[in-house]
């Protein structure tokens, strides 16, 4: 029996660029688009592999099966509620690979369905027929008996949040939960989705707005205005280390005088873009920033004053510690000697990446040893 491929927009990673590097818009809400078969593995299960045999329960098959003499066909029976629910239930768990069972709604329309069946046809196989029907009518959009309405009664607020939260987490590959206001938007843009188009397959289609949404640069529910109400100051602050994290893979954090001027410049930032990929907008300005030898937002003067003695000693430690590894660390000659040049260089040059810059020198004068 081949299984028909349950559809589902495909799954672009998401970037940390300024723009925000957006993934291919996918179809109209009202089309759902065909899921590969890589994704088919790594989702739910809304694919069966072509021209998949039917395989008989065998515990199923053993609990159903009337034994008549001869190897008479086992026709006009009637299963128990239990051997019908049992058939649904493998019926389901063909179809979504294991990873879905039906609810108590959907066991309940398709356990009437399998007595039906079974009356007609006997309780052989009884299983693998209810997963032929359940397979078209995923094909239509519904896992109910093929032919029923789909149902548009709204699902409760838990349903719709959990659809909400998985639609992000397809989008951004599990590393990224909608916030408070977003799970609001999206929840009740989900609740209308559901009126229309029913329950079933409601994350994927909220997925597929979604998508549509950040290709606009937003993520929220698509022609919803971007905000520009400047976020909390705690939120803008967290963008700022964020950008420095992804710009230092993690090893370093801005000092105060850093944090105070990214944070400012977040503000500008989110006044004129919106919030939306806040920290990566900053990543960008950054990274442009560290390419001009500065760590302060682009186009700011670096500061010369001189730094404290510690900090200039900091440097100095932080530079042997490249040139050899973490083996040594400088005598109270060489500390301060380096110290010494270490001054002349900020005086110059400015604190940004000293330790780098005693480092190149010092690297020059091992080398003449």
């Amino acid at each position: 029996m081949t299984r028909i491929n349950q559809p589902s927009p495909a799954v672009i990673k998401s970037s940390t660029t300024a723009a925000q590097t957006v993934k291919t818009p996918v179809a109209a809400q009202a089309q759902v688009p065909t899921r590969t078969a890589r994704q088919a593995t790594t989702r739910d299960g809304f694919q069966k592999a072509a021209a998949t045999p039917m395989v008989l329960n065998p515990e199923f098959r053993a609990a159903v099966a009337e034994v008549l003499p001869g190897g008479e066909p086992s026709t006009g029976n009637t299963v128990t509620q239990q051997q019908a629910e049992a058939a649904v239930r493998d019926a389901f768990k063909q179809q979504f690979n294991g990873q879905r069972e039906p609810n108590a709604d959907q066991l309940a329309a398709w356990t009437a369905r399998a007595k039906e069946v079974a009356e007609k046809n006997g309780s052989e196989f009884l299983s693998e027929r209810l997963f032929s029907e359940l397979n078209a009518s995923v094909s239509k959009g519904s896992t109910y008996p093929t032919g029923d309405k789909v149902s548009t009664n709204t699902p409760a607020q838990h349903i719709l949040e959990a659809a909400v939260k998985d639609a992000f987490k397809q989008q951004f590959n599990g590393q990224r939960e909608p916030n408070a206001d977003q799970l609001a938007a999206w929840t009740a843009r989900a609740k209308e989705v559901a009126e229309k188009n029913g329950s079933e397959f409601l994350s994927e289609r909220l997925f597929s707005e979604l998508n549509a949404s950040v290709s606009k640069g937003s993520t929220y529910p698509t022609g919803d205005k971007v905000s520009t109400n400047t976020p909390a100051q705690h939120i803008l602050e967290a963008a700022v280390k964020d950008a420095f994290k992804q710009q230092f893979n993690g090893q370093r954090e801005p000092n105060a005088d850093q944090l105070a001027a990214w944070t400012a410049r977040a503000k500008e930032v989110a006044e004129k873009n919106g919030s939306e990929f806040l920290s990566e907008r900053l990543f960008s300005e950054l990274n442009a920033s560290v390419s001009k030898g500065s760590t302060y937002p682009t186009g700011d003067k670096v500061s010369t004053n001189t730094p404290a003695q510690h900090i200039l000693e900091a440097a100095v430690k932080d530079a042997f510690k490249q040139q050899f590894n973490g083996k040594r660390e400088p005598t109270a000659n060489e500390l301060a000697k380096w110290s010494a040049r270490a001054k002349d260089m900020a005086a110059q040059f400015g604190s940004e990446f000293l330790a780098e810059r005693i480092f190149s020198e010092l690297n020059k004068a091992v080398s003449k040893k």
